[in-house]
Order: structure tokens, then sequence, then C-alpha cells
């Protein structure tokens, strides 16, 4: 006698997850709808593709007047004032880089031959801002980031290739024109080692 086939029953269809966000007062669940989520990584993929794509101008344009821009020399915990930084810029800082990646004519000897880079973004977490006022449409997001970075095999400094892994940590706001970035901390993993000359934007 054959054994009785075993029938399997789908079961209800799957759905969102509350995702788990750490403040700085604790862990809490914030249920984040998947077109806000698929909204930012599409902006962060955008910045990541402007920044590969040398496109530093339309990138300095997603950035607000008070804009901060932060990368610690180490891993530290604390705020700027109490913390060695790699870079520590404000709006006008970042335009005066800008201008001279795209506008002064000037060389970048640290970047001879200049280097193409490669970001891939991932692990998009998306919170609430410890401290946001009430109704306020800005955004706490950390996502990891490995930027790869090729310069041609004469290059003297460096490694020809290199792979650079890192946290960001951006606080988004909304405008008319969609999202800006109103702050940017990049964590690098290998920053407690010796870190090379950065010549482009992180």
């Amino acid at each position: 006698m054959r054994p009785e086939r075993i029938r399997y029953v789908r079961g209800p269809p799957a759905r969102l997850l509350p995702r788990v966000a750490r403040t700085n007062v604790g862990w809490r669940v914030l249920t984040i709808s998947p077109e806000l989520q698929f909204e930012v990584e599409r902006f962060l993929a955008h910045e990541a593709d402007l920044l590969d794509s040398e496109r530093f101008r339309e990138w300095f344009e997603l950035l607000t007047e008070d804009v901060v821009y932060w990368i610690p020399g180490n891993q530290v915990g604390g705020c700027p004032d109490e913390r060695l930084s790699l870079v520590y810029e404000k709006h006008f800082n970042l335009e005066t880089r800008v201008w001279r990646l795209t506008e002064s004519g000037l060389r970048n000897f640290s970047n001879e031959p200049a280097a193409r880079t490669m970001r891939l973004v991932a692990n998009v977490l998306v919170t609430e801002p410890s401290g946001a006022k009430p109704g306020s449409d800005d955004l706490a997001v950390t996502a990891k980031v490995l930027l790869a970075v090729s310069r041609s095999a004469g290059y003297r400094a460096l490694e020809p290739h290199s792979v650079h892994p890192m946290t960001c940590h951006y606080e988004l706001r909304r405008t008319d024109d969609g999202f800006r970035i109103a702050s940017k901390r990049v964590d690098l993993l290998e920053v407690d080692n010796a870190v090379g000359p950065m010549t482009f934007i992180l």
C-alpha cells in the first residue's frame, strides 16, 4: 500500500518586519514602509553614482546649507570637538573642495594618475534621528559602503588596487526637490591603521 502523499499548504504572504534601530536612549523598534526604504536606498545609490562618475558639482547640490561632513580619525567615541578628525568640513569648505576638483584648473599631484572608484552600498538602515522635532521629515540613515579604488600600475605611492570598507551615517532632510544631506559621517574600518591619501570625496 502506497503511503499517503503529504500536501503542503502555502502560508500567509510575507510581511514587512519592524526594524530594530539603536538611538541614544537605547534599542527601539521602528517600522519603515517599503516605499520609504526604496526611496532612501535609491537616493544613496544616486549619490554613489555621482561620486564614482566625478560629477562633483551635482553631488554638491545634494547638500544642505548647514551640512556637516566628518571623517573621524579614530574609533574613540565622542563629538568632533573631542576626537581627531581626518576631515571636518562644512558647506563653504566642501564648495571649495568641489571647485578645486572641477573648475579651478589646478593640478592635483597627489591624484596623478587619477583614481577610478566604484562604490557598493548595502545594509541601509533607516530610523528617526534622536532629538528630531515632532513632525520633522528628517531621517537618520546608516549604510555599509565598500569603496574599490583603481589606479594606473605606474602609481608609486600606493598599490594600484585597494578596497576601503566604511560605515556612512547620514542625516537626510526631505525638501520639495527630494532628499538632501544635512550631515554625513564616514567611519573607515581601517582608520586605526595607516590610511593612504584619500584624494577623492568619500
